[in-house]
């Protein structure tokens, strides 16, 4: 039964790592590059998501 857990706990670790990725190319372009930093918000609100979903999950494995 642990195998969703596993799941969302990869997916998660993947968008931070992806999150962490976008917010370092943003803080070395700067806030002039509008496109990035719209990419930087998209992958913060895909990544906040993502982990709600991985603490839920985790709730119910535990």
């Amino acid at each position: 039964m642990r195998e969703p857990y596993q799941q969302v706990r990869e997916l998660y670790q993947q968008v931070r790592e992806l999150y962490q990725q976008v917010r370092e190319l943003y803080q070395q372009v700067g806030e002039p590059y509008q496109q990035v930093r719209e990419l930087y918000q998209q992958v913060r609100e895909l990544y906040q998501q993502v982990r709600e979903l991985y603490q839920q999950v985790r709730e119910l494995y535990q």
